[in-house]
Formats: C-alpha cells, sequence, structure tokens
C-alpha cells in the first residue's frame, strides 16, 4: 500500500491554533509600533518646517525689521509657515495629511491655541512657548520654542 504523505486534519489545526496565539501576541505591538512610526514622522515634519520658516527668515532679502515668516499651531494640531506675507502649503500641515499620518492626536500649549511664532530677520522668535503632542496610544511630544528660534524636542514614555 502506497503511504500518504501530509499533515492529518489534527495537526493542521494545531499549527493554525499556535500561529493564532503568535498572532494575537504580536499585533498589539505592531500597531502601537505603527502608530509610534507616524507620529515621530508627523514630528520630524513639524520641526523641519519650524526650521525652514526661521531659516527662510534669516535670508529674507531687504529684511532689517519686523516680522518676515510666521510659524502657526493651530488648535486643531495643524499648522501653516508665511513668509513675507505668503503662504507656504509645502511646509504647512492640514488637517486631513495631520488626521492620517497620526490618527488621534492631541495638542496643548503653554500659550492659547492658535499660537503663532514670528520670526525677526535674525531668526529670533516671539513668542517662547512649549508645545504638546499626543498621540493616542499615549505617546507624548514636547516641543520647547527659544526666544533665539531654537526648537527643542524630548518624548515621554508610550
Amino acid at each position: 500500500m502506497k503511504r500518504v504523505r501530509g499533515f492529518t486534519l489534527i495537526e493542521l489545526a494545531i499549527a493554525i491554533s499556535i500561529l493564532a496565539m503568535l498572532a494575537a501576541f504580536a499585533l498589539p505591538a505592531l500597531i502601537r509600533t505603527v502608530t509610534n512610526a507616524r507620529s515621530r514622522s508627523m514630528t520630524q515634519k513639524l520641526m523641519a518646517d519650524f526650521v525652514w520658516a526661521r531659516n527662510s527668515a534669516a535670508t529674507a532679502a531687504n529684511a532689517t525689521s519686523g516680522t518676515v515668516a510666521t510659524f502657526t499651531v493651530n488648535a486643531d494640531c495643524s499648522w501653516s509657515t508665511t513668509v513675507n506675507g505668503t503662504a507656504n502649503t509645502a511646509h504647512s500641515m492640514d488637517v486631513t495629511t495631520l488626521g492620517q499620518m497620526a490618527p488621534g492626536l492631541t495638542c496643548s500649549a503653554g500659550a492659547t491655541l492658535p499660537v503663532t511664532f514670528s520670526f525677526t530677520p535674525q531668526g529670533f522668535v516671539t513668542p517662547s512657548s512649549t508645545l504638546t503632542y499626543t498621540t493616542n496610544s499615549g505617546q507624548n511630544w514636547v516641543f520647547q520654542v527659544m526666544t533665539s528660534g531654537s526648537m527643542l524636542l524630548t518624548n515621554g514614555a508610550s
């Protein structure tokens, strides 16, 4: 008689059960990792756009005083930049894109939102403030804006 190769139904059921248990343990960690990666990407864009606004103010032609560039953080956590009164959408984040990158994100500031940071031609900024972005997984991203125009970033425990 010819021997049949393969798995029995019981062996197959046990293997599927083991895979299901492994997936049940790994899935929450994978979701948390993806969420944290998306929020990290959002924070990197926020910092890059802030630095771009500062550099644009410092390199603006014919500017000797006053506000040259602004960086505004809105109550819905989105932000926008302007240079010499012209909005720059490439260095801004609308609420729809932000919701896709970091769903459930909330924000707060040391000042009342919206807060507008105004850059001088020397790169200095007013006001100095603290911004806190919190993801729905509990990850905190704290941005401290200094009057020198620098932005410091710390992140809390997730």
